[in-house]
């Protein structure tokens, strides 16, 4: 065992330092059971052991926080000695008391006023119950004007197309209407009368040349009796029934007007005719001008259903054979009316039955059915 040379402390064989104070300890100390010579304390000796108080120590203080400063010079006098023991007691330079500031200025408040109307400017008056009650009592008068004059003009438009003949209300159906061939009387043959002009026509009420049936008021049918349709920019009827009459009717009423129409017995026995409906009023009340395929033609009366000839069947030179058109034309005015064909006049009546009504294209056959007619370039014009 070996002997620490500082606390005398026994250390086991070969160790380098003491476990008690941490002094080396020499390779060649000696065994601990060899005295060791007293060692001589220094000031300079690290203090590893800790020394007993001799009542001459200086102790420094330090403000709480402070930094560590230096220590001073024991020549610097003592700021506080204990009355009991040498001790010097040297303190450490006060903590910096803190310098007392002027409190900061209030802050100014600045209020940020909302978006809105300026405030600087004077606030509107509001609007007198009176100003109101008039303004709306001028915006109700020019309302009212707009309306009236809004009204007026689709009226307007409406009358001036029902007068022009274009077709704006719902077209009536045709009807099939019965009816014989008078035989009572043979048809004489007559010589044609000169030629004479239309009397005063004026503007053009309907024209139709059947060419497009989108802008036709005609319709496209089926019956029983007979079929409507349009072949060839022609306007067909078929009667299959024998001892028939049907017509297509076309928009509008008419008082004083002509009417004309190039028509055509196409197919079927010679004898049908092709007609025009005038003043027509229903199916059991109208005039009709018929022209038969083989050279002959009339004018008849419906009332109430009753047949009345006003011009019986007569034969005119004037009219084009079986499978030819013929250009027919009705003019009435008041209780006047006159027939033509091929612009020639064929005769002229008076009647005042009826005084105006609708018109139509009209087909009829006697003892055989089957007849196919043929119209086109359709013309209604005023009559002045």
């Amino acid at each position: 065992m070996a002997a620490c040379p500082r606390c005398n402390a026994s250390a086991p064989e070969g160790a380098r330092f003491c476990s008690e104070c941490g002094a080396r300890l020499s390779e060649d100390a000696p065994a601990r059971h060899e005295a060791p010579k007293p060692q001589a304390h220094t000031p300079d000796a690290a203090p590893d052991q800790p020394r007993a108080p001799t009542g001459k120590e200086t102790i420094v203080l330090r403000a709480p926080g402070a930094a560590r400063a230096p220590q001073r010079a024991e020549s610097e006098p003592a700021r506080q000695a204990s009355a009991d023991h040498d001790t010097t007691i040297i303190a450490g330079e006060p903590a910096p008391q803190p310098t007392p500031t002027a409190p900061a200025p209030p802050q100014a408040t600045v209020q940020l006023a909302a978006p809105g109307p300026d405030r600087s400017a004077p606030p509107a008056r509001p609007a007198s119950a009176s100003g109101c009650n008039r303004l709306w009592l001028v915006i109700a008068l020019v309302a009212g004007l707009g309306l009236v004059m809004v009204v007026s003009l689709i009226l307007g438009l409406v009358l001036f197309l029902r007068g022009n003949g274009i077709g704006l209300a719902s077209r009536p159906t045709p009807t099939a209407a019965p009816t014989a061939r008078p035989t009572t009387t043979p048809r004489p043959t007559t010589t044609p009368r000169p030629t004479a002009s239309s009397i005063g026509l004026g503007s053009t009420l309907l024209r139709d040349d059947f060419d497009n049936p989108d802008l036709s008021s005609f319709l496209v049918e089926e019956t029983d009796n007979a079929s409507y349709t349009f072949v060839d920019g022609a306007y067909v009827i078929t009667l299959r029934t024998p001892k028939y009459i049907v017509w297509s009717p076309f928009s509008g009423t008419y008082s004083d007007a002509a009417v004309e129409v190039d028509a055509t017995v196409k197919q079927g026995p010679p004898e049908s005719a092709a007609g025009l409906i005038f003043r027509f009023q229903d199916q059991d009340n109208f005039y009709m001008f018929l022209v038969s395929g083989d050279g002959y033609y009339g004018l008849d009366l419906y009332k109430d259903g009753e047949l009345t000839s006003l011009i019986d069947w007569t034969e005119s030179p004037a009219i084009h054979g079986f499978g030819e058109p013929n250009r027919l034309r009705v003019e009435a005015r008041g209780d006047r009316i006159r027939l033509f064909v091929n612009d020639t006049l064929l005769d002229e009546v008076s009647d005042s039955t009826f005084d105006s009504g609708a018109m139509a294209l009209a087909a009829n056959t006697f003892d055989a059915g089957n007849a196919t007619i043929t119209f086109d370039n359709l013309i209604v014009s005023e009559l002045q």
